[in-house]
């Protein structure tokens, strides 16, 4: 079991995570080519049990070749407005470094959430590039204490 732990007593609760792009189905696969890249680069993610969904920016949804599922009505702060969807991949790194090859090359840990969500785009700002919502924390343990100390279990 990894387990995410924070304090957000006087920060926001933030995470490390990677977003990989929904393979095609095997029915519509053809060959390329150049197949397209794609690595789990680490983004700063709030983790945000007000938000109904996982929201991930402009930037990042444009340059992690993911996959346009056109717009959606999507009720916020500013009130009912239409926002571009993404479909990604969702994965948590934490700071557990293992040889998973078993060659002596140590790398960080990371978590892919199995099936893959349907984030909407939010603009770009300075604070973090992905909203992790209540459709991805409802499916583990995540817990505020007193102070501000958090922690986010994921399961194996």
């Amino acid at each position: 079991m990894r387990v995410l732990r924070g304090n957000c007593g006087k920060n926001k609760p933030l995470v490390e995570v990677g977003l990989a792009p929904v393979l095609p189905q095997p029915t519509s696969v053809t060959p390329i080519l150049n197949a397209p890249e794609f690595r789990l680069t680490p983004l700063r993610a709030l983790l945000d049990t007000g938000a109904d969904g996982t929201s991930i920016s402009y930037s990042v949804a444009r340059s992690h070749n993911l996959q346009n599922l056109g717009l959606r009505r999507v009720v916020g702060v500013g009130g009912s407005q239409l926002h571009p969807t993404w479909a990604a991949h969702l994965c948590f790194f934490f700071d557990d470094e293992a040889d998973f090859e078993g060659d002596g090359h140590r790398t960080k840990g990371a978590y892919l959430l199995e099936k893959p969500l349907l984030a909407v785009e939010i603009p770009d700002n300075q604070w973090f590039d992905v909203i992790v919502g209540r459709d991805v924390l409802t499916q583990f343990d995540f817990s505020i204490k007193r102070g501000g100390d958090w922690e986010l279990v994921l399961s194996e």
